[in-house]
């Protein structure tokens, strides 16, 4: 099991803005599984769009999803 950090955060130009941030911590076995929980936390279920490694943009809105 493995401890995942998760930090939503808005954006401006593209670029996160940390206006406001919501953090939230989940242990999980997998990465997907991981994912999955937070985006059910954060109410995001079947938004999320892979960016690069550790960030995750949100369709349809200005937010991303760090993830440590």
């Amino acid at each position: 099991m493995n401890e995942y950090n998760f930090t939503l955060t808005d954006t401006f130009g593209g670029e996160a803005n940390y206006s406001w941030v919501k953090k939230f911590t989940v242990t999980a076995k997998t990465d997907r599984a991981a994912i999955v929980a937070a985006s059910k936390h954060f109410g995001l279920q079947g938004s999320l769009i892979r960016y690069y490694d550790g960030c995750w943009n949100i369709r349809g809105c200005n937010m991303r999803l760090f993830v440590d």
